[in-house]
């Protein structure tokens, strides 16, 4: 299923998803007037239904226009188009997909494009008929020749065999080793149904292989018929199945039921003539055979009794492979891009803008470059690069070679750079051109006999040129695409394990860890990261959100998922952003809490109003009223919106509940190992585990183990679970601060003063004290344009009416800027020690 379409708090009639917190509609009996009084009655949004579903709402004799448009997904026997047309007359927007019992559900989807819906109603459903390109989270289709086993041309008209593969195929079947092993075949499951491929790459099922009719030696599909039939005015059902023939060996019966509505039914010879007008002669049935209601199986299925007709005898000597070699990777959202959203914008930099098409090839001739250069499977590729569009295509590109990509944050000291790059050892590094002279320096620290990477340029908005001292360099990003081969046949995982990213944290405490993630867990974070922010197809995502961090949380390859537009951005300040914003029409961006307060802090303190969607993510909690400033921009739509503002700010601060796919959150006492209360108040480390979590720390086998136990990752932050089960965090353990027994939080007392009119940034450590052992050291940076300036004194008069006395400063200290990571988090161990530098604090003991 297209999830990233799903919006949340949707009622779905019959089939909801747990995931976007849906509601169920039950039925025990399904006809068109319970399913019409249901749709009206519980405002339903979404149902599934197999084909004759659809024809029987269409055929209802008291069907009128949907009040509210209904999304339905039907699969199975493809739908006629005459009866996709009538479906989208009525107000149901019919999405079309394929899938067996074998594949746990849909797997191939008719993808809608926007430029369709300027064709007729006719050609509209003619292209809804179609099965499509397969789902996000699928991973291939193919049609084959079933006597030479090869894909047949893409010209929507050379028949054969439709293979699938991916993750949610079937183990086997039960106690049938032997059917199984036929089905299941050098990585595909051979699903017996007959197909073909249109040139725009679209799956379209012609027939299941046995409903094939041979006719004088032509092969007839049923289905095509079938469509024919559908469209007359006075057919309701129809089935065309083989009646054998002394001549042509096997000629067309049809079977036919009538609406009941219909004055004057046709005659058999009628019925021919409506074919004949439509349809080689061939296909025209020579039978037509009335009946009040056709024979269906249990699940609805029009029941067709033939004789069974092998089409892959020649393949059966195949030797068999595992049924799920087709491992997951995120590398495959672009593919589909490229099918799905072939015309539509990718990117958009300056006076640059690529289509999915382009980006696709683009990244396909890449990969071919680097792996022309030596890089194999496993090898490590830095990137020192901003947000331009050589970042984004070398995500999927560094990958599709088979190689481990490592983004390097470019805001880093040459000597960190240094670093990373020994412990990486990456084969290849691309550079942006204006980091060439840190990296140059980096390099210059490497011990003599340490390999150095090949280097390669990335110059200023695509440019072909070399920097002046280009001695050092291997050649350039541009010259790479241009050289390179747009089919090259990228490198796919062998496993869903694999490493694809090797990401480095901060390392403002301690030495940069280097943090490996998987295909499948990277799969996985994307997807989970679209369904939870309900990113919708095609939105137009603004990169504000440095890709070197975290993969840019993963959206980079999310957003190819969801044939987003994506907007860079060099560098940003809140002018840019604001540009950027009205220009492009953007609805999503991403931000940790510095840009957050960026954009609520604008000069003329009103914040311009947006369909935009900001996403905070990881980082520091924020000060409620940053989450208030922002939700003037755009309010989440919530069930908490009834709130007044300044509750909605205090529940949005907390962190929430597990995303879908995660499977555990949890907070623990660091002594006992269980569960703290749900209380909102017990503080214990926060612990998590899922498909998303890391393999592990490069070459630092001690630091995985100690921070990944009993199944658990142990985050080492500080945090509460409220008695609604949503999770808040405190803080960081090592900001924790300890004032005469007590546990402090300095997040806690940072929110507070955030919410002062004058306060822009806040941060509190520990300052020694020689009676309390730890009093609190809040360090602030004041707003531009603040008239009035508040003292020492003042602050800490505003948080003792707000907070209880032992967590209230007793230190207050006003910078012109607080310091910050690289990465914009503000470096609480740089203010640690100006405040142990200050000496033991000598207050009251009161």
């Amino acid at each position: 299923m297209d999830t990233p379409d799903v919006p949340r708090q949707r009622v779905e009639l019959r089939l909801s998803l747990a995931a976007v917190g849906g509601a169920s509609v039950c039925l025990r009996r399904v006809d068109a007037p319970s399913i019409y009084e249901a749709i009206e009655k519980y405002k339903v949004t979404h149902m599934c239904g197999a084909p004759v579903v659809l024809n029987m709402l269409t055929n209802h004799p008291g069907c009128r226009p949907l009040e509210n448009p209904v999304h339905i997904m039907t699969a199975g026997a493809p739908p006629p188009a005459a009866v996709l047309g009538r479906a989208e007359s009525l107000g149901f927007i019919v999405s079309h997909g394929y899938g067996l019992t074998e594949t746990g559900g849909p797997v191939v989807t008719c993808a809608w494009k926007k430029e369709w819906d300027n064709l007729s109603l006719t050609e509209r459903a003619k292209l809804k008929s179609r099965q499509g390109v397969t789902t996000i989270a699928f991973s291939a289709y193919d049609v084959v020749d079933p006597d030479l086993d090869s894909s047949v041309p893409r010209d929507g008209l050379t028949m054969g065999e439709i293979v699938l593969r991916g993750g949610s195929l079937m183990l086997g079947y039960l106690k049938d080793p032997e059917g199984t092993a036929k089905s299941m075949r050098n990585g595909w499951f051979y699903t017996g149904d007959v197909g073909v491929v249109h040139p725009d790459g679209y799956l379209e099922v012609k027939d299941r292989s046995k409903d094939v009719i041979i006719c004088g030696g032509e092969n007839l599909s049923s289905v095509e018929v079938e469509a024919v039939l559908y469209s007359h005015p006075a057919v309701n059902e129809a089935a065309v199945v083989a009646r054998p023939s002394r001549f042509w060996g096997e000629m067309p019966c049809a079977f036919v039921s009538l609406k009941a509505e219909v004055a004057e039914k046709p005659s058999e010879k009628e019925i021919r003539e409506y074919c004949k007008a439509r349809l080689p002669l061939y296909m025209v049935p020579r039978t037509v055979v009335f009946k009040e209601e056709l024979p269906k199986t249990s699940t609805g299925k029009i029941q067709k009794q033939y004789s069974v007709k092998d089409l892959i005898q020649a393949m059966e000597q195949l030797k068999p492979s595992p049924p799920n070699s087709s491992p997951l990777t995120p590398i495959g959202f672009l593919e589909r891009a490229a099918t799905v959203y072939a015309d539509g914008t990718s990117i958009i930099y300056n006076s640059t803008t690529y289509t999915w098409s382009e980006t696709y090839h683009r990244c396909l001739k890449m990969a071919s470059s680097i792996s022309s250069l030596g890089v194999r499977r496993y090898d490590v590729v830095s990137v020192v690069a901003p947000n331009i569009p050589a970042m984004y295509e070398l995500h999927f590109a560094v990958p599709m070679a088979g190689a481990v990509l490592n983004t390097i944050n470019l805001r880093l000291d040459a000597r960190t750079i240094s670093v990373v790059l020994r412990h990486a050892q990456p084969k290849l590094v691309f550079v942006d051109y204006q980091s060439e002279s840190v990296i140059r320096e980096a390099i210059s620290y490497f011990p003599t006999n340490f390999e150095r990477p090949l280097l390669v340029l990335i110059g200023e908005d695509g440019e072909l040129g070399f920097s002046s001292s280009e001695g050092d360099f291997h050649g350039n990003y541009e010259g790479m695409i241009l050289n390179g081969d747009s089919n090259f046949d990228w490198v796919r995982p062998v496993s869903e394990f694999d490493p694809l990213t090797l990401n480095y944290t901060s390392g403002t405490t301690s030495a940069p860890k280097g943090v490996v993630h998987s295909h499948r867990g990277t799969f996985i974070v994307s997807m989970d990261s679209l369904i939870e922010w309900s990113v919708p197809k095609e939105a137009v995502y603004l990169w504000t959100l440095p890709m070197f961090h975290a993969n840019g949380w993963s959206y980079t390859w999310g957003m190819a998922a969801a044939g987003a537009t994506n907007v860079c951005l060099r560098k940003f300040d809140s002018a840019a952003i604001y540009a950027a914003i009205r220009k492009y029409n953007v609805t999503h961006m991403c931000g940790a809490p510095v840009v957050l307060n960026m954009l609520s802090n604008v000069p003329d303190g009103n914040p311009r109003k947006t369909g935009l969607h900001p996403h905070r993510r990881g980082s520091a909690a924020r000060g409620g009223s940053v989450q208030n400033r922002v939700a003037r921009i755009r309010s989440q739509s919530r069930k908490w919106n009834k709130f007044p503002a300044a509750e909605k700010a205090r529940l949005k601060s907390r962190q929430g509940v597990r995303t879908p796919a995660m499977a555990e959150v949890d907070v623990i006492d660091p002594e006992t190992g269980e569960s703290v209360k749900k209380d909102g108040k017990t503080l214990g480390e926060i612990v998590l585990r899922g498909g998303c979590i890391m393999l592990g720390y490069l070459k630092d086998p001690e630091g995985t183990s100690k921070s990944m136990k009993n199944g658990w990752f142990y985050t080492g932050d500080v945090g509460v679970m409220h008695p609604d089960g949503y999770l808040e965090i405190k803080d960081r353990s090592k900001d924790v601060i300890i004032s005469g027994g007590e546990n402090l939080s300095s997040v806690e007392v940072e929110s507070v003063l955030y919410t002062h009119p004058a306060v822009n940034e806040a941060a509190v450590v520990a300052r020694p004290d020689e009676f309390w052992g730890e009093t609190p050291c809040a360090f602030l940076s004041l707003k531009d344009g603040v008239k009035e300036k508040p003292t020492e004194k003042e602050v800490m008069e505003f948080c003792r009416t707000k907070l209880p006395r032992y967590m209230v400063p007793k230190t207050v200290v006003f910078k012109a800027e607080l310091p910050k990571t690289s990465t914009g988090k503000i470096q609480k161990f740089v203010l640690r020690e100006t405040a142990k530098a200050m000496g033991p604090s000598k207050m009251s003991r009161l």
